[in-house]
């Protein structure tokens, strides 16, 4: 049993690294309720060797293997941690904020703190939501919205620092790089959620003002007037189809 968990662990390790997420968290989860099993065996075999009176090397044998169980269920518990990290589940004010925009689907991709790397799940996220909406029509278009690693809009920030709107362009770059390369669609646009429209942009109306005015009235503050985005070190993602 032990083996077998052990197995299904590396698999989900692989697994991730080559960016098939949702094999990676069946095989960690499968993997993870074995050693969980494991573990109670195994308290309970060292339990009963006490009470019969057996000490020595299989008292030594049942509690290493116990630490290892333990060791690795921790482990898997992480590492499927990580993988659904990886595959934020979109709210419902980015939902709403996106019908408004006239897109087929979205996806929303999760960051390290200061990074702007696209990670192997992120990157198999983002292909399988244009595999579906190609499903549905001819993809024509991609919007992409970044954040910085601070939410904003927020009642405690008018302006953000130039190193968090660098941040937010350097994800931007690095999904817009991936779906024009990798996934072949040229028409993309993208904002930068760590500044807001200019003057010129609030009177003129443009597309950059009102994508970002639709995110932010979708969910941006509560009746007492409190930050909703919830969207630092994330970005969003839209898949626009033809009519």
């Amino acid at each position: 049993m032990l083996r077998a968990a052990i197995g299904f662990f590396i698999f989900g390790l692989v697994a991730m690294a080559l960016g098939a997420t949702g094999f990676a968290g069946l095989s960690l989860e499968i993997g993870r309720t074995l050693l969980y099993v494991f573990l109670i065996l195994a308290v309970v075999s060292f339990l009963v060797s006490l009470i019969g009176g057996r000490k020595g090397k299989m008292n030594s044998f049942i509690w290493l293997a116990f630490c290892a169980s333990a060791g690795l269920a921790v482990g898997c518990s992480s590492m499927k941690n990580e993988s659904d990290r990886v595959l934020s589940t979109p709210s419902a004010e980015s939902k709403a904020a996106a019908h408004q925009e006239g897109a087929a689907n979205l996806s929303e991709v999760n960051f390290e703190k200061g990074s702007f790397v696209l990670t192997a799940g992120a990157r198999e996220a983002l292909k399988q939501m244009t595999d579906r909406t190609k499903n549905t029509g001819e993809v024509t278009e991609i919007k992409i919205l970044a954040w910085s690693d601070a939410d904003y809009p927020s009642d405690s920030r008018r302006k953000l620092s130039k190193a968090d709107r660098d941040l937010a362009d350097q994800r931007l770059n690095s999904i817009r790089d991936y779906v024009k390369q990798e996934l072949a669609i040229k028409n993309i646009k993208t904002y930068n959620m760590a500044e807001r429209p200019n003057a010129f942009a609030r009177v003129f109306d443009t597309s950059d003002a009102r994508t970002k005015n639709t995110f932010e009235k979708a969910g941006v503050t509560s009746s007492d007037g409190k930050s909703l985005t919830g969207n630092a070190s994330r970005a969003i993602v839209m898949a626009m189809v033809a009519n």
